[in-house]
C-alpha cells in the first residue's frame, strides 16, 4: 500500500490544495492509513485501503472527476476498497440510506424526531435505533432526512 502523499510541492503542482476534491482525497487516505485518525477503526483497521493508482490526485480526479457540491466519496460495496470500480460521489443522505446494518426509512426518521421532541435523550434513541448520536442530531435538525 502506498504512503499517503503529503508533499506541499505536490499540492501546489496540481492546484487543488484546499478544495473539496483535495479534502475528500486526503481524508480518504488519512482514515485508511493514519492510526491516529478517529475513523481509522472503521477503515484502515478493517483492511480498507486505497488503490495505488489514486496515490496521485491527478489520477483520482481523472477517474472520479471533481467533487460535486454537497457530495462526498462513497464506496458502493462497504467492505470493498477505495478504487475506481467501487467509488462514486454521493450525498450524505444517500450514504445514510445505504449504510450497512441499519436501513433507515422515512418512518424511522419520523419516529426518531418524535422521540427526541418528547424529551427522550438522543443517545438513548441512537442506541435503540442502532445509529450514532450524530446521525440522530442530523435527523432532528433536518440536516438529513428532510423529507421525513
Amino acid at each position: 500500500m502506498p504512503n499517503r502523499p503529503t508533499s506541499r510541492n505536490a499540492r501546489a503542482y496540481h492546484g487543488l490544495g484546499g478544495t473539496p476534491t483535495y479534502r475528500s482525497w486526503y481524508s480518504m487516505w488519512d482514515r485508511c492509513l493514519n492510526k491516529a485518525n478517529a475513523s481509522f477503526k472503521h477503515y484502515g483497521a478493517k483492511g480498507i485501503s486505497v488503490c495505488e493508482r489514486w496515490s496521485s490526485i491527478d489520477l483520482f480526479v481523472a477517474d472520479m472527476g471533481l467533487r460535486p457540491d454537497g457530495m462526498t466519496i462513497d464506496r458502493k460495496d462497504r467492505a470493498g476498497n477505495y478504487e475506481p470500480s467501487n467509488c462514486q460521489w454521493a450525498s450524505e443522505l444517500d450514504q445514510q440510506r445505504n449504510r450497512g446494518g441499519v436501513k433507515l426509512t422515512v418512518e424511522i426518521a419520523r419516529a426518531i424526531r418524535d422521540r427526541v421532541a418528547s424529551g427522550e435523550p438522543r443517545a438513548r434513541v441512537a442506541r435503540d435505533v442502532g445509529i450514532d448520536a450524530s446521525a440522530v442530531s442530523r435527523i432532528v435538525t433536518g440536516e438529513s432526512w428532510r423529507d421525513a
